[in-house]
């Protein structure tokens, strides 16, 4: 009865994948009658779960269980689900007991979590990226009031003397874009993902607020990774 009546959708399979245990949770989540599922090999009843299939292989020979994070199952693209693989050993059964629990209100919870961090950091780093935006200004402002001066007293600008004042425009621009697609970055609603990374990138992201943020009598020193214990 308490395997029967669990939140959780628990199935449970021989060596070969065959069910030889459906509860009413993974009836109501996959729609399948557990007198449909008997005998049936779980790929079979959910051709999707085949890319589980070395991870349930392995769960049952090395007899140590395997956690999954925020799978998404039976092709809902908006539900998220922990899936639990333990080996098992009982009634002269080799097998699996697959354990799938919806996580998909803590999933929302969480990212509504995250969201106000951000925006709290946001509020935080306000006050130095305004500063620091309107020094930005102030560079492209101050060349071109350069500009318009000798050209309203009839001074001619050399080419040499022009392009230096229209890279000066044009490297402080191109600061200010980098600065408001860092802060767009860090505010915008994104779904959790995990990839590879570069930590010299990231450290160097990181380093460019935080010179952006701290007082500027913070001196910050940097020592990129070079593959050597440092």
């Amino acid at each position: 009865n308490i395997i029967e009546f669990m939140p959780s959708a628990l199935i449970s399979v021989d060596e070969a994948g065959k069910v030889i245990q459906w509860n009413r949770s993974a009836e109501t989540l996959t729609g399948i009658d557990a007198k449909e599922a008997y005998n049936r090999t779980i790929w079979s009843i959910y051709p999707d779960f085949q890319k589980y299939y070395d991870l349930c292989q392995e769960t049952i020979n090395s007899q140590e269980p395997t956690i999954l994070y925020r799978e998404k199952l039976f092709n809902d693209p908006f539900k998220f689900y922990n899936i639990t693989l333990s080996p098992l050993t009982s009634f002269n059964v080799k097998g699996l007991v697959i354990r799938a629990d919806d996580i998909t209100e803590l999933e929302k919870k969480e990212a509504q979590l995250r969201q106000a961090q951000k925006m709290e950091t946001v509020g935080t780093l306000a006050g130095g990226l305004a500063h620091d935006f309107n020094n930005v200004l102030g560079g492209i402002i101050g060349t071109l009031s350069v500009i318009k001066f000798k050209m309203s007293k009839n001074e001619g600008l050399s080419p040499m003397d022009f392009e230096k004042q229209i890279t000066v425009i044009d490297d402080a621009a191109n600061r200010a874009k980098e600065m408001v697609q860092q802060l767009l970055s860090l505010s915008r609603k994104k779904d959790l993902h995990f990839t590879s990374v570069d930590l010299n990138d990231s450290i160097e992201n990181v380093l460019a607020i935080c010179e952006n943020t701290f007082d500027k009598k913070i001196k910050i020193s940097l020592n990129k990774f070079t593959g050597k214990a440092l």
